[in-house]
């Protein structure tokens, strides 16, 4: 695509900004590039916004600034450009403060105040949503939790009946911060722990905390492993004094209808909860004493590396790693031992703004959260594609968004969209699709699998082609998931095979 749009000028610099998923977006954007391989204007050009902050270099060759893009598609931009823009970007108040000892930092933005210590193993002290002013954790939140776990890899300790799922006490050695980054757009630290277990064991992990201009949460990761028949979990100690924390809203493909085990787990002394499996986030909740009012605690954004979720008393937990062979204990299917060293991440989100999860607003927040914007200089002088391109995009309804848009996977001629409704109930989908994508008009409703229905409940009730030669459609969608085919082929299959 990039070796398809021209540069404008050799004195410019210019990069084309590429969103993967389906609504339009800004967002920092993440670009390599090599100062000595510009031409000389645009060495000067990149060198001068790097001194003003129009641009943040955060490791050799790399660098961030703030773009859009539209859905499914790509947007041009160029360094002159961020120059003009400069005063309108840097207005979130984006800060990293070190403390004169060295073991506090407190990041902040216009959405949120998070302040990490060391006194607690470089836990948070401190999460404070600024449109409300409301303290969210307790002190040491985000704090590993270690457990003697005999189960397999298909149950915990506490699912299997007379399986070991105990606590592990260890020793926290937090240790020296190795890398700090501060800059207008991208702020960031990551700090070593050691931890000191049985038999005077030693597993060393790093932590990384990173907060974003534009970004109403904060990015965490873990990296490190687990030791032989061990589970080790991440937990948040959430602020309850207002309102006891009762339940955690979770995405999942059951689109709420929620499915609760077949068995009695959790009946653990130690651990009497259950994990739920978690699809791109998961929100804590309380309930107003008066109004019987749901109110959102905070939330986890996550792309399924931390999906398993539970909530403990106070504490919202979820597991970071697991090496448990479960030879012990009886299991449900191969087992299997995993001591390798793993980085997982996860962000936590402030309540504001995120509205519930039948109006897509948590889902689109992870989705930002999980594939950020990336950018390629362009260097063509050639080619013919245009400087903006959306493949796909759904106009409304807001509670719905296309997760999918592709090629058919039997005839590459035909272009697959899915569209996701997170209302969970019929609505009249309005998408448009780029005109030079589709040779041939004709739209169906296929199954998931890209079959041709047995029965279709699903009505077009226009279409038109647009100045920009772009087609725009209504779909009638009595469903929360809808799989449209545009485009025709050979193929008569049904969903039980062909016809």
């Amino acid at each position: 695509i990039v070796s398809q749009i021209p540069a404008n000028t050799n004195s410019d610099l210019e990069f084309a900004i590429f969103n993967v998923i389906g609504f339009n977006r800004t967002g920092l954007v993440t670009v390599q590039t090599e100062i000595d391989s510009l031409t000389q204007s645009q060495q000067i050009m990149m060198r001068k916004a790097l001194d003003v902050g129009a641009i943040q270099q955060i490791d050799d060759n790399v660098y961030v600034f703030p773009a859009e893009a539209p859905s499914f598609g790509y947007n041009v931009t160029s360094i002159s450009s961020l120059m003009l823009n400069l005063d309108s970007f840097q207005r979130s108040g984006l800060s990293l403060i070190q403390s004169e000892d060295g073991n506090t930092f407190t990041f902040k933005n216009q959405y949120l105040i998070a302040n990490v210590s060391r006194d607690l193993n470089w836990g948070i002290r401190s999460f404070i949503d600024l449109a409300t002013e409301n303290e969210l954790v307790e002190a040491g939140a985000n704090s590993l939790w270690f457990w003697n776990d005999g189960g397999s890899n298909y149950r915990f300790g506490f699912e299997v009946a007379n399986c070991t799922f105990e606590s592990i006490p260890v020793e926290f050695l937090p240790g020296e911060i190795i890398q700090t980054i501060s800059g207008p757009y991208l702020t960031q630290i990551v700090a070593n722990l050691s931890v000191v277990g049985p038999n005077s064991t030693i597993s060393n992990f790093t932590v990384t905390y990173e907060l974003r201009a534009d970004e109403s949460f904060l990015r965490v990761s873990w990296e490190g492993s687990a030791w032989n028949n061990t589970s080790v979990f991440v937990k948040i100690s959430l602020n309850d004094t207002l309102t006891p924390f009762n339940e955690i809203l979770h995405g999942t493909t059951y689109h709420w209808d929620y499915k609760y085990p077949l068995e009695s787990f959790g009946i653990n002394q130690e651990f009497n909860s259950t994990f739920w499996p978690t699809h791109d986030f998961v929100i804590p909740v309380s309930y107003d004493n008066g109004t019987n009012e749901q109110i959102q605690m905070l939330a986890i954004l996550h792309g399924g590396d931390v999906g398993a979720w539970a909530n403990y008393g106070s504490d919202l937990v979820g597991v970071l790693l697991r090496n448990t062979p479960g030879a012990s204990c009886p299991s449900h299917g191969a087992n299997g031992q995993d001591y390798g060293r793993h980085k997982v991440s996860f962000a936590i989100r402030v309540p504001s703004g995120l509205s519930t999860p039948e109006t897509s607003m948590p889902l689109r927040e992870s989705l930002k959260y999980q594939r950020s914007l990336f950018g390629i200089p362009l260097n063509s002088t050639g080619g013919a594609f245009p400087n903006i391109f959306s493949f796909a995009a759904l106009n409304s309804p807001s509670s719905a968004l296309l997760t999918v848009a592709k090629a058919k996977t039997t005839n590459s001629q035909s272009i697959i969209l899915r569209a996701y409704n997170a209302a969970n109930k019929p609505a009249d989908l309005n998408i448009t699709i780029a005109g030079s994508l589709v040779t041939d008009p004709s739209i169906t409703v296929v199954s998931a699998i890209e079959r041709q229905l047995h029965e279709n409940h699903y009505n077009f009730t226009s279409r038109i082609f647009n100045l920009d030669n772009s087609l725009t459609f209504l779909v009638e969608a009595p469903f929360a998931i809808t799989t449209i085919k545009i485009g025709t082929d050979d193929e008569l299959e049904t969903q039980s095979g062909h016809i």
